[in-house]
């Protein structure tokens, strides 16, 4: 299993007409996508977030603790790396304001983790395709 953050590719912004692969890992793992409303709350955000960026979101699927998605940036002035903040920070408020008790048995644990990373659930993997 991958741990920590990866490394941001040096000499590279991240910015304008670019795809990327990527892969949102949800906090310490946890199974949160087994039901659709989780996966629609984190959806929906994702979907507001790369709306903010410029950024089109060709492709995902959600598995029960992460999330393969996609995007290419739709101008010169979309940001992948803030569309990865913000997608984070949204979906992460809205999961723990609506669904924080359908991840995992634990709620308390769940809410100590996501409060400890403010409010998000998500670690980030990314590659650039092209």
């Amino acid at each position: 299993m991958r741990t920590g953050k990866p490394e941001h590719l040096k000499g590279f912004d991240y910015l304008a007409r670019h795809q990327y692969f990527l892969t949102f890992c949800t906090d310490c793992r946890k199974r949160c996508f087994l039901t659709t409303e989780a996966v629609d709350t984190a959806r929906t955000q994702i979907e507001r977030a790369a709306g903010e960026q410029s950024m089109a979101l060709l492709a995902y699927c959600y598995m029960p603790d992460h999330l393969h998605l996609l995007a290419e940036g739709e101008s010169d002035d979309s940001d992948c790396l803030r569309f990865i903040a913000r997608a984070k920070q949204f979906s992460g408020f809205h999961y723990k304001a609506n669904l924080i008790t359908v991840c995992g048995s634990d709620t308390a644990l769940s809410t100590r983790f996501v409060v400890r990373r403010r409010l998000s659930v998500w670690l980030a993997t990314f590659w650039r395709i092209r």
